[in-house]
Formats: structure tokens, C-alpha cells, sequence
């Protein structure tokens, strides 16, 4: 197996003129990368923000979903099309993906508490 890269993806929770997205339109995005990479993983913590383009402001509400996969061109390919269906997807101007570095995997450590008395 080559080296794994990892891809992150900020999905919003909103369309731009401020209506939620579909739940259906996330279940299909993430069952989409389920499908094609045997796992996607998703952050619990809302990630706000603000940007701005041509004079105007805008706000984000999203949430983060991750892939670790083979570091291919083909990969990476998918990732720069499925963007662009994404932006389709959700009617964004832009969706932020990045592709980053994975580092060797730790083997899992299982850590114990000692129970103080009171």
C-alpha cells in the first residue's frame, strides 16, 4: 500500500441564501465516499466562519468530513471533479478541501485511570 493522504472536506449546513441543506444531500455525499473509500469519518465540532467575495460577507456553518486513502494521482483527481460536484451539490460559490500529509499511524494505546478517594 502506498502512503495515505488524508482529505478534508467542510461541508455547510446552509445554502447561501440561508435555507439548511438537505439532509439527504449530506447522506448522499457521505455515502458516496463510504462507497468508493471504505470509511469516511466526520467531526463533531461546528466549524464557523466568515469570508468575503467582491464586497460581499458571508457566513459558514460547517462541518468537517475526512478520508484517509492511497496517495494516487487518481485519488487526487477525484477529489478536484468531486469538488466541483459538490459546489453543484450544496449551491456554493466555493467548497473547501484539503489534502494533507498522513504521518505513520500509532498502534493503539490503551491508557488506565486510577481512582482517587475522596
Amino acid at each position: 500500500m502506498s502512503a495515505l493522504r488524508r482529505y478534508e472536506i467542510l461541508l455547510p449546513s446552509q445554502l447561501n441564501d440561508g435555507h439548511p441543506i438537505p439532509e439527504d444531500l449530506l447522506a448522499e455525499t457521505v455515502c458516496e465516499l463510504d462507497q468508493l473509500f471504505g470509511a469516511v469519518s466526520s467531526g463533531t465540532q461546528l466549524i464557523l466562519g466568515l469570508w468575503r467575495q467582491e464586497w460581499e460577507l458571508y457566513r459558514d456553518s460547517l462541518a468537517r468530513k475526512f478520508i484517509d486513502a492511497e496517495d494516487t494521482a487518481a485519488n487526487w483527481q477525484f477529489f478536484i471533479e468531486f469538488k466541483q460536484g459538490l459546489k453543484k451539490r450544496f449551491q456554493q460559490k466555493e467548497i473547501l478541501v484539503y489534502r494533507l500529509s498522513c504521518g505513520g499511524y500509532l498502534a493503539p494505546v490503551r491508557i488506565g485511570f486510577t481512582r482517587l478517594s475522596a
